[in-house]
C-alpha cells in the first residue's frame, strides 16, 4: 500500500492507493474534494506562498 500527504498548507490532505495508478487517482480525487470543500465554506485554498509570489500571480 502507498500513502502521502499534500505538505505545505495546514489543512491535512491524505491520499491512498495500492498501486500507483491507485494513488495517482486517490490524490487527484482528494484535492478535488479539498477545493469542493473551500468552494462550499466560500474560503480560499491555502496554498504554499514562497518569497516573491503573491495571490494575484497564483490566480492569473
Amino acid at each position: 500500500m502507498f500513502f502521502g500527504k499534500v505538505l505545505g498548507i495546514q489543512n491535512l490532505i491524505l491520499y491512498d492507493g495500492n498501486n500507483i495508478k491507485e494513488l495517482v487517482e486517490d490524490f487527484h480525487n482528494a484535492v478535488d474534494d479539498y477545493l469542493a470543500l473551500c468552494v462550499a465554506e466560500r474560503i480560499l485554498p491555502e496554498c504554499d506562498e514562497r518569497p516573491g509570489d503573491s495571490i494575484d500571480e497564483q490566480f492569473t
